[in-house]
């Protein structure tokens, strides 16, 4: 289910997005992934630094970081592919960031999140504002 989601939909959405601009020989597409897809074995480290109760080995960290892989070679693969076709394809890899999925990870005593800000290297959570401000930035003309 993980790689159904966090890949497949966005193959499915790469392609239809892809199919519309190439008609008109511009566009461009932002693909969302994850810090996770810049440095997959990063996310035993950082479940254990978080003291999480999945364990490293756990197959849903397994699948949840070879997706965000998958979705990383699929910009990538896809940005060498239409680029010629006058489409700019980016990447944004967010590391941990204050949203609801992370809710259940701010512990009871509160050191939850200041565990998870503590292995960025800003020494603190992201927000989902700064991300959509970038991906403003990457789709208009001005990144050109």
């Amino acid at each position: 289910m993980v790689l159904l989601a966090n890949h497949d939909s966005v193959f499915l959405g790469l392609q239809q997005c892809a199919r519309a601009m190439i008609k008109r020989n511009s566009g461009s597409i932002i693909i969302t992934s994850s810090q996770l897809g810049l440095q997959g074995d990063h996310i035993s480290s950082l479940h254990r630094k978080l003291q999480l109760s999945l364990s490293p080995g756990s197959p849903l960290l397994s699948a949840y970081g070879a997706s965000k892989w998958a979705v990383r070679g699929l910009a990538l693969t896809a940005a060498e592919e239409l680029t010629a076709l006058g489409i700019r394809v980016n990447s944004v890899c967010p590391g941990p960031t204050l949203t609801p999925l992370i809710d259940d990870m701010k512990d009871n005593d509160g050191n939850g999140w200041k565990r998870m800000a503590d292995t960025t290297l800003m020494k603190r959570l992201g927000g989902a504002r700064e991300i959509a401000n970038a991906i403003l930035y990457l789709a208009s003309d001005a990144a050109s």
